[in-house]
């Protein structure tokens, strides 16, 4: 979709004005590449430093920060700004549920549809570790249907991985209860919901057709989660996290979860609490 210069600082008309084109440098004139490289300069970084360089900061301690923890995890404090972004969907709400909307200054937001999609605005980032690459799940891939199955979220943790902010989209779909993989139901052609006019056992059946898998006719239901990185929405520099937005009381970063003992900042509740009372002042 458009991003604006509400949206993302490097689209702002009176200031880079960059377009798409500038970061996703494209070879064959249609398709772009995952990487964000420099224009002719084939040697150059990944991302963000491709243009900013590894060490863009002034302050040596934030150059230190770009170790361990990616640009946009700084530079993207929040994520669908201006345009509502899926947080949930429930396929069982199919064609159950009315239409639910939030009006803020007579501008109706959709919260909720008819598929069964929650939408939501302003949201804060799900960070993890990330290298960059993914792991997806696959059809025909057996799953604990108790469990989350995670439709995609970034490979395991490494040496080149970085903390980094993701979107995060729940589900409730349907799994074959006898083969124990998720399934792919058909989707209608026409109408305001994807599923309408048939059972879900025709459309499994007829969705597990399409895409060769066998279907038992017995299905349930199960959660799914689909992490996916955040790159776009780099604010001003203003309005970038500052250093107690991550650390201290107040700190939005699940340190414990990221796999430290504690606050990385400091280990002393002391000095923290002196560092918080310096930097509200």
């Amino acid at each position: 979709g458009n991003i604006s210069a509400v949206q993302d600082i490097h689209m702002d008309q009176a200031l880079i004005s960059f377009t798409c084109q500038d970061c996703h440098v494209s070879n064959s004139g249609h398709s772009f590449n995952r990487k964000i490289k420099k224009i002719n300069n084939s040697s150059s970084e990944e991302g963000c430093a491709s243009c900013h360089t590894s060490t863009p900061h002034v302050i040596e301690q934030l150059n230190q920060h770009v170790t361990t923890i990616a640009c946009q995890t700084c530079h993207i404090p929040q994520y669908a700004q201006k345009n509502p972004s899926i947080i949930n969907w429930n396929w069982i709400m199919t064609g159950k549920v009315n239409r639910m909307y939030q009006n803020n200054s007579h501008n109706r937001t959709l919260l909720l549809d008819e598929n069964g999609f929650t939408s939501a605005t302003q949201l804060e980032p799900v960070y993890l570790w990330d290298d960059g690459s993914d792991r997806v799940y696959t059809r025909g891939q057996r799953i604990k249907p108790q469990e989350l199955t995670y439709l995609q979220r970034p490979s395991e943790r490494n040496l080149k991985s970085k903390i980094t902010p993701f979107r995060v989209i729940h589900g409730t779909q349907i799994y074959d209860k006898k083969y124990r993989y998720l399934i792919s139901p058909k989707m209608q052609p026409t109408g305001s919901t994807f599923f309408a006019g048939s059972d879900w056992n025709t459309v499994a059946s007829q969705g597990m057709q399409a895409i060769v898998l066998p279907y038992s006719s017995q299905y349930a239901f199960t959660p799914t989660v689909t992490f996916r990185r955040i790159n776009h929405g780099v604010t001003s520099i203003s309005q970038t996290l500052d250093c107690l937005e991550c650390h201290g009381s107040t700190s939005r970063m699940p340190w414990e979860k990221l796999g430290y003992e504690q606050d990385p900042w400091s280990g002393n509740a002391k000095a923290n609490t002196e560092n918080e009372k310096q930097g509200s002042e």
